[in-house]
């Protein structure tokens, strides 16, 4: 499992899987999966059946990197070129979790987790970027009172999926009057915004600094939640 850029919701972990898996799930069809012995690529059955892998142990890739020397040769001279030849795609995990939520609602299933289909994602980059500037001006105001904070150090925004709500964290406001007030800031954007479900959390951050290039740079160590708000 790696990394890839989502266009829908942004930096995302992602599944490598036969070009007939990924035509399923592009299709928003929830297919039957097998897994290449030895590898994490996710197969069709026909790939499965095709390349005889059912006559395989099935073996996830610690497994298989685990084997003895002789042993693991001799299978990576048999999957090895199964791999290779295998037209491999990417998918994103929270565009498979999407198809798997439709799959469990179109059958009414018990549904694989709970649901934040209506949060800001990483395609509503331009709604993100206008509640970051309206909290950058907020804590400009701010610093001029804690100058040896920077902007940065007071917020930091995570776009959502589909399994997990848009995130706004919020550092060294522990006042609670503060707090209600940078809440009321952001409830008054989001009246505005039909994705509505979010995620607000408050922490007292700690800091130490070090220096870089005769640069005092602050490195942040520890998180202690103070208060959290989740708008479903």
């Amino acid at each position: 499992m790696g990394v890839i850029i989502c266009p829908i919701h942004g930096r995302q972990f992602f599944w490598e899987m036969c070009e007939h898996l990924w035509e399923e799930f592009e299709n928003n069809n929830l297919p039957v999966m097998e897994e290449l012995s030895g590898y994490a690529t996710k197969i069709c059955i026909d790939c499965y059946k095709r390349n005889n892998v059912e006559n395989f142990q099935k073996l996830t890739s610690h497994e298989y990197l685990k084997l003895p020397d002789e042993e693991y040769l001799k299978l990576e001279k048999i999957l090895g070129p199964i791999y290779d030849n295998l037209d491999r795609r990417c998918k994103c995990i929270e565009c498979i979790k999407f198809v798997q939520l439709n799959d469990a609602r179109k059958d009414n299933k018990k549904l694989p987790f709970e649901p934040f289909d209506n949060t800001l994602m990483h395609k509503d980059n331009i709604e993100i970027e206008e509640l970051r500037e309206i909290l950058i001006d907020y804590f400009k105001i701010r610093k001029l009172k804690e100058s040896d904070l920077d902007t940065s150090d007071f917020f930091h925004i995570k776009s959502g999926g589909i399994s997990y709500p848009f995130s706004i964290k919020i550092f060294n406001v522990i006042e609670s009057d503060k707090q209600k007030e940078i809440i009321k800031l952001i409830d008054s954007f989001f009246e505005g915004i039909s994705q509505q479900q979010r995620k607000i959390s408050f922490f007292e951050a700690e800091y130490s600094l070090y220096e870089m290039g005769g640069k005092k740079l602050r490195l942040k160590q520890d998180e202690i939640l103070i208060f959290e708000k989740i708008i479903k």
